[in-house]
């Protein structure tokens, strides 16, 4: 039994070593990406000066971001 598990990893290993792998000659072409967030904030300052610190609230946020290159991206 042991015999056999050997000559399957070593099959298995001889298979997946001479498949043809098409990263390097095919580009990902990314177009945009969608997103989405959600967590707890929580502002203290100017505006909301009496807010407690021990209270957070529900946040939210979606986004999409659109790539024109391999560095460039607008969101």
């Amino acid at each position: 039994m042991a015999g056999f598990r050997k000559l399957f990893f070593a099959g298995v290993v001889i298979f997946f070593s001479f498949q043809h792998t098409q990263a390097q000659w095919e580009s990902i072409v990314l177009t945009g990406d969608f997103g989405v967030s959600l967590g707890a904030a929580h502002y203290f300052g100017d505006l909301n000066p009496n807010a407690k610190l021990n209270r957070p609230k529900i946040a939210a946020g979606a986004f999409f971001r659109k790539q024109f290159g391999n560095y460039v991206a607008l969101r």
